[in-house]
């Protein structure tokens, strides 16, 4: 009877968990509520939206991969404010006040010039590069039309 009481307690909690979205096994993801500043058109999920999105046109990606090229260069010149110029709003918040040095700079650069694109959507394309040994995954993203980096 004990151990009847402890299977439902876990089968009601991986319910909860699939729920909420917390379990990789399962491919449940709750629909956005509209007007929630959310890129997802309402009464799609996002599987769905992304499943259908064409992905960027190869002059995005030009531009995109432009954009890593100018940071690169920004970070090799220990150019902060031309670097802050390739980053999006939110990241330049972030690195605003962040200091680097000149090595750490020269090697982001380097993981900038050698990321290569993992996947692609039509306003956001995502990269892995290595620095320091470790992988590091960013993306770019439009803003204002232009691209620019994020999550970096």
């Amino acid at each position: 009877m004990h151990l009847i009481k402890h299977a439902v307690l876990i089968v009601l909690l991986a319910l909860i968990m699939a729920a909420s979205g917390c379990c990789a096994c399962c491919d449940f993801t709750p629909t956005p509520a509209p007007g929630n500043g959310d890129k997802v058109p309402a009464g799609y999920t996002y599987g769905q939206y992304y499943q259908n999105d064409p992905g960027p046109s190869s002059e995005d990606v030009r531009q995109s991969e432009a954009t890593l090229r100018r940071a690169a260069e920004a970070l090799d010149a220990v150019d902060k404010a031309g670097f802050l110029e390739c980053l999006t709003a939110e990241a330049q918040q972030e690195y605003a006040s962040a200091e680097m040095s000149a090595d750490g700079a020269k090697a982001l650069a380097a993981a900038l010039r050698n990321a290569e694109i993992v996947k692609q959507y039509s306003d956001e394309i995502v990269y892995e590069t290595e620095i320091d040994g470790e992988s590091l995954y960013f993306s770019t993203t439009k803003e204002g039309g232009e691209w620019k980096i994020d999550n970096i």
